[in-house]
């Protein structure tokens, strides 16, 4: 469709408030969310590493621990009394404001007791990235994850043998439409089994939800998939 033809459209549905309304969400969407998203990483994670009092999960007491990705205390607040097991909802500083600056904040050497008696379940491929591909050298073992997790550290985290049990599932059992996800009764079903057959004294279960892309169930029970939250 022209520029023309979309202005034109616009002005028919609302007149100039509308194209106004119609050129800055195209703005948005195109130049300003973009630019955003590409700019505030680089010092976002910058300063966030300088903080002191982040939170590493193995100084805490625990026997499971369920990781939901970016899942926000508001939105877990406003689902709070739909489930029985959510109690109190508190807030700390992250290990990373990222997946892959938290698992290798999180899984450092200095942690290895800890960690050699964790299993690790996770459908989150920065895992698999990080704990599959090794650190040799001061450097990671392709170029690509070289650039992008150097960053994080210069000193290598531990690698997926060093758990008491390590799985990264990525095409196994059903996955949610074109998404390389595993869908979260995946997961479950593993964690089930691996606390059963295995009986790790600590257990991880990493799930990917609600980070995008994000799950709806149409009325007729299909999954639909988005890149932006849908509204309910």
């Amino acid at each position: 469709m022209s520029l023309i033809r979309e202005l034109q459209e616009l002005y028919t549905e609302g007149g100039l408030r509308r194209i106004g309304v119609g050129i800055f969400d195209h703005a948005w969407w195109n130049v300003f969310r973009p630019t955003i998203r590409a700019t505030i990483p680089g010092p976002s994670i910058f300063l966030h590493s300088k903080l002191r009092h982040r939170l590493n999960v193995f100084n805490d007491d625990w026997d499971m621990l369920v990781l939901l990705d970016c899942c926000r205390p508001d939105a877990l607040e406003s689902v709070r009394n739909e489930y029985d097991f959510i109690s109190d909802i508190d807030s700390q500083w992250s290990a990373g404001a990222a997946s892959a600056e938290w698992m290798i904040n999180t899984f450092d050497q200095d942690f290895a007791d800890e960690i050699s008696n964790t299993a690790y379940l996770t459908s989150n491929p920065n895992a698999a990235e990080i704990f599959m591909n090794e650190m040799q050298n001061g450097s990671w073992n392709t170029q690509q994850s070289n650039q992008r997790l150097i960053r994080y550290t210069d000193s290598a985290p531990v690698s997926s043998g060093d758990f008491f049990q390590f799985e990264y599932i990525s095409d196994i059992v059903e996955n949610i439409g074109p998404s390389p996800y595993p869908s979260p009764r995946s997961l479950t079903d593993l964690a089930i089994k691996t606390d059963r057959n295995e009986s790790p004294p600590r257990l991880i279960v990493h799930y990917m939800p609600p980070h995008k892309p994000f799950i709806a169930v149409n009325n007729d029970g299909s999954i639909k998939l988005a890149d932006e939250p849908l509204p309910s």
